[in-house]
Order: C-alpha cells, then sequence, then structure tokens
C-alpha cells in the first residue's frame, strides 16, 4: 500500500490514526494529523506565545545550545552540539532575531 493510501485510510477511520496521533480540524476545515505534544498545545487554554514571553525569556536566557537534531523529550545526548554561547552580544542577536507571529494556534 502506498503512503498516500496509508494516509487516505488514517483521515478516514479513527481506529487507522497511528498510535500517539490525533486528527485535528483546522480553521479551513482540513483536517490534519498531529503528535501528542502538538495536540495538547493545540488544545491547551494557556496564552498564546508572544512576542512579548519570549522577549521576557531571552532577556533571562544565560546560554544557547544548538544541536544538529532531536526534539524535545528525546535524548540530545547522541546529538553533535554545532553551538554553544554565553556572550551577552550573541545572545542579544539572538533575541532581536527571534519573533513570535500573531495568529491562531492553527
Amino acid at each position: 500500500m502506498s503512503i498516500w493510501r496509508k494516509i487516505a485510510a488514517w483521515l478516514a477511520d479513527e481506529k487507522g490514526t497511528p498510535s500517539g496521533f490525533h486528527k485535528v480540524k483546522g480553521p479551513d476545515g482540513r483536517v490534519m494529523i498531529v503528535d501528542q505534544l502538538t495536540f495538547d498545545y493545540l488544545k491547551s487554554r494557556a496564552p498564546a506565545p508572544s512576542q512579548k514571553s519570549l522577549d521576557s525569556i531571552m532577556d533571562r536566557t544565560l546560554k544557547v545550545r544548538v544541536y544538529n537534531g532531536g526534539v524535545l523529550g528525546s535524548d540530545l545526548g547522541t546529538n553533535t552540539m554545532l553551538f554553544e554561547t554565553d556572550r551577552d552580544e550573541d545572545l542579544k542577536a539572538l533575541g532581536k532575531s527571534l519573533r513570535v507571529k500573531d495568529g491562531p494556534r492553527v
């Protein structure tokens, strides 16, 4: 069975949704399959991220590390660190370059 037929089957039948994933209907009516972390975020009643909240975090950030892979909850011990800095000028430049786009969660 091709990957496209598998995806179509997942969308057509709730029982076909892979373990750990959920179907979510977007504001435009399209159905998406999302992982558990994304599902939890979309269902959260917490305030949406904002530029103000990101700036506040960046103002308190003391060090940044960039890895070549991995996701939240994975073991970063197996991934190579590409960059690390605790220099104020680097942290300020990073904070100025990161932007949060306002809008709906989906």
